[in-house]
């Protein structure tokens, strides 16, 4: 029988006490939503000594606008996301997700900092958060506040584990342009939440009739989810609508940046890459059809 501590954090500042340095840090695990770490708990995958539960802490529950940022807090739910008028509005890459995530019970009890937080290769709602350039910010008894690219995160957590110390409490991006062209797709087995084959965000911020930023984000493909930078690269300052042979190798540039296979016993790393492709040149051809 598994047996652990079970603590309910009764606010932010009690939650980091907990996470204090002491014998039980490298075995303590975060219970936010539930819905990977109940699972993992019933498989006998973790045997954590302690269980911190953050259910109680309303203060890290909301979405906003600073009228320049939307800031989540790290435990409203994806089903919150979902409804969201603000996100409906200015960023639909989140909407689109939070729609397309699992099951509707299911998305009433995930969290955004949860799914942060459990760097696998899905993590289905760190792509769309790549592309909208997010930040995150962390707390730790010993380092206070720290604000990091999303980007910067996911690197120090794949490299270095045992510095998982902080708690996600926050995330952060600006509000794309009026102008932008957003786009989220996700592939995968029609049953109902199942883990995406693959999933793509991208990004436009198109002025003059020529883009001047692009984010491209895919997910299910390495060991993380990442940034295209190399085929971003290729779209900056380009006329739209786009050139087939911009398209072209933009695409042949997406290999460049997988570097650890994912490989499973139902789908290859050959067909998930693919299927990206495929969906990034949806996406570049859905923004030829808007322009």
């Amino acid at each position: 029988m598994l047996e652990f501590e079970y603590v309910v954090a009764s606010s932010l500042e009690n939650a980091l006490l907990l996470f204090n340095n002491d014998d039980k840090l490298a075995e303590m695990r975060v219970l936010a939503g539930g819905t990977r770490l109940l699972v993992d708990l019933r498989a006998g995958i973790l045997k954590p000594a302690r269980i911190v539960d953050l259910h109680t802490i309303a203060d890290l529950k909301y979405i906003r606008s600073t009228g320049r940022d939307i800031t989540i807090g790290a435990m409203t739910t994806l089903a919150e996301v979902e409804r969201s008028s603000l996100l409906w509005s200015e960023a639909p890459l989140m909407t689109d997700m939070a729609r397309m995530f699992a099951h509707p019970v299911v998305r009433e009890s995930a969290t955004l900092g949860g799914n942060i937080a459990t760097l696998a290769p899905a993590m289905d709602a760190v792509v769309p958060l790549l592309a909208l350039d997010a930040t995150v910010v962390l707390h730790s008894k010993a380092l206070g506040e720290r604000q990091l690219p999303l980007t910067t995160f996911l690197v120090e957590q794949v490299q270095r584990p045992d510095q998982r110390q902080a708690l996600i409490t926050q995330v952060r991006f600006p509000i794309p342009s009026k102008g932008a062209f957003q786009f989220y797709r996700r592939f995968g087995n029609r049953k109902a939440g199942s883990t995406p084959i693959v999933s793509v965000a991208l990004l436009l911020d198109v002025s003059h009739g020529h883009i001047q930023q692009a984010r491209i984000a895919l997910g299910s493909i390495a060991s993380v989810p990442f940034r295209a930078t190399a085929a971003e690269a290729i779209l900056l300052q380009q006329p739209l609508p786009l050139r087939s042979s911009v398209i072209d190798h933009a695409l042949s540039l997406l290999d460049s940046h997988i570097q650890e296979f994912n490989d499973d016993r139902t789908v290859s790393i050959a067909y998930r890459k693919e299927m990206g492709k495929a969906l990034v040149r949806n996406a570049l051809q859905s923004v030829n059809a808007s322009s």
